[in-house]
């Protein structure tokens, strides 16, 4: 599932959430708010962590980066 920069919805709020707790066990990935919006924070937040997974930091969470979540 792509993801697209102002998206709003639940999938948003779970990517949100994933990145959340991971930025608490690796403090080089950024805190975002679970708030279901797919704005710039988000899109920071996905491309710190495509940085940390080694994919391409798009910022747009595809489905290699949902692979990576998971």
């Amino acid at each position: 599932m792509i993801l697209p920069e102002d998206y709003i919805n639940r999938p948003v709020r779970s990517l949100q959430t994933m990145l959340r707790v991971l930025s608490t066990i690796f403090p080089a990935l950024l805190n975002v708010n679970p708030d279901g919006i797919y704005g710039e924070s988000t899109k920071n937040a996905v491309s710190a962590f495509q940085r940390f997974a080694h994919l391409p930091a798009t910022g747009i969470a595809e489905t290699e980066t949902w692979n990576a979540l998971a």
